[in-house]
Parts: structure tokens; sequence; C-alpha cells
């Protein structure tokens, strides 16, 4: 009996403390900055691009804008490339469409928005700015990528998505 005694006694002493301790907010922390190692990376990739675009040796010699010639050999080796899908075969093809994957424009308050969403609370100005200049260098990133890809194709003329005009080839 006087085990159950002292057991119930722990157990309330137990719900005593555990009713006792008060629930703070979580502090509000704030995201790490990329931007020093979003910078040294970008310098790395331009050097690692270039001499990507210098070193290219293409072992299927067909120009890329040849549509007698299979193009998936071509694409796999260009320098940036990770994968190759096509989407529909054609026996006689009459044009050949590369779509490069990218990362879309997003104007600055959209962005925020979502990284309001993303991080479950309000970011101060500040914050969020640091965080759209690191998204602005991460499509640098992806940008160098391409450019050493179509410098190493024998394209003539290429367009560009959401481009009018002299921009657009």
């Amino acid at each position: 009996m006087l085990l159950r005694a002292f057991l119930f006694l722990m157990i309330l002493e137990l719900i005593a403390v555990g009713c006792a301790r008060t629930t703070s907010p979580p502090a509000q922390a704030t995201t790490e900055d990329r931007i020093p190692t979003l910078k040294q990376q970008i310098a790395e990739q331009e050097e690692e691009s270039a001499q990507a675009v210098a070193d290219y040796a293409p072992t299927t010699k067909a120009p890329i804008d040849n549509l007698n010639s299979p193009v998936v050999d071509l694409l796999r080796q260009l320098p940036g490339v990770v994968q190759v899908e096509v989407a529909v075969t054609v026996k006689e093809p009459t044009s050949r469409i590369i779509h490069l994957r990218d990362w879309h424009f997003i104007p600055r308050e959209l962005f925020a928005l979502d990284m309001k969403e993303v991080h479950g609370r309000d970011l101060a100005d500040k914050e969020i700015d640091r965080l759209y200049q690191e998204f602005l260098l991460e499509v640098e990133l992806v940008q160098i990528e391409q450019l050493a890809t179509l410098l190493s194709t024998s394209l003539q003329a290429m367009l560009l998505a959401g481009q009018q005009g002299e921009g657009a080839s």
C-alpha cells in the first residue's frame, strides 16, 4: 500500500513538474548566409566550364542541326549535360527542338511570399533580400553550366523562352 501511495505521489509530481514548464515560442532562427560560398562556387564553375569547353572533343562528329543523325549521343557528351530525354521519336524530322531546363525568373515579391511559406514565419526584409540574392546566384551557377553546353554545339540560332524581338534568336 505504501508503494502505491509513493508511486501515486511520484506521478503527481511528474505531472506538476510537466505542467509548470512554460512553453516559449521558438527563437526566430535566421537562415545561413550562403552568398560567399555561392560566389566562390560561381568562380569555380566559370573556370570548370571554360576548361570543359576548351577540352571538348566530340566523339560523335555529326553537327547538332543535322536532322539525319541521331542527336542523343551527341547531346550526352556535351559539357554540363546530365540527362537527355527524347519525348517523341520521328522517322523523318523536319526540325529539332532541344529544351534546356532552366530556372524561371521570379520577382522578389513572389519570392518573398514563397520564402515566408517555406520557413513558416515572417522574414525581415533584410533576410529576404539576402535569400533573393542567393537565389539569383544559384541561377547564375546554372546559367554558367548552360553557356558551356551551348558554346560546345554548332547551333546557328536559338530561341529563348520569354524573349521577343532581337533577343529571341
